[in-house]
């Protein structure tokens, strides 16, 4: 180190935590290899619900419901292959926003609206919410590594300080396994009524 330099120390997980949820932003842009690898395991992606114009440029749905008009996406039918990173964060209700986003996507699901689905959210094992969405999909895969991302409003990038996860709804569980399969471990649904193994 020269002399009258300082060395920049690495964040810790305090540090690193406490700057994610102090973000002025609620969007981060989805890592284009996670979102590469749900297209190819769906064949392609129809909606994106909690996007941007910026955003869709790499995910590349068909449609995208703009989270400047977060009502919008509320108020529309889902459908087709729908990849969906919802935005961080808890309204003023407390709730977590990934859950409400996640219940949602289940909603549209099980009403037969979406065809497929890819839920992309941190690994929150404990939460109820994240649970409730574990508990409903077909298959999940837990990554290994933590993904960077771009904060879509001021560039910045950076790594959540908890593990993230995918979740997969519809019948092609194998093709999902294959298209993740580099990049984290699985759990898969027997049935819907049955346990997650």
């Amino acid at each position: 180190m020269v002399k009258g330099t300082l060395e920049k120390k690495p964040l810790s997980d305090k540090e690193l935590n406490a700057l994610w949820r102090k973000s002025a932003s609620v969007e981060w842009a989805s890592p284009s290899n996670i979102v590469d690898a749900a297209r190819i395991a769906m064949g392609g992606i129809d909606l994106d619900p909690a996007s941007s114009g910026v955003a869709n440029e790499m995910v590349q749905a068909t449609r995208y419901f703009s989270l400047e008009k977060p009502d919008e996406a509320f108020a529309s039918k889902w459908f087709g292959r729908i990849w969906l990173n919802p935005p961080y964060g808890k309204p003023s209700s407390g709730v977590s926003n990934a859950g409400i986003w996640a219940d949602r996507l289940w909603r549209e699901f099980s009403e037969g609206n979406a065809q497929e689905a890819c839920l992309y959210v941190k690994a929150a094992i404990g939460y109820k919410w994240w649970d409730r969405a574990l508990s409903r999909a077909d298959s999940a895969c837990i990554l290994w590594d933590l993904p960077s991302h771009e904060n879509l409003v001021d560039g910045r990038k950076g790594y959540s300080p908890m593990g993230r996860s995918v979740m997969y709804y519809g019948d092609h569980t194998s093709e999902f396994k294959e298209a993740f399969s580099a990049l984290g471990w699985f759990a898969h649904r027997h049935d819907r009524r049955g346990s997650i193994s």
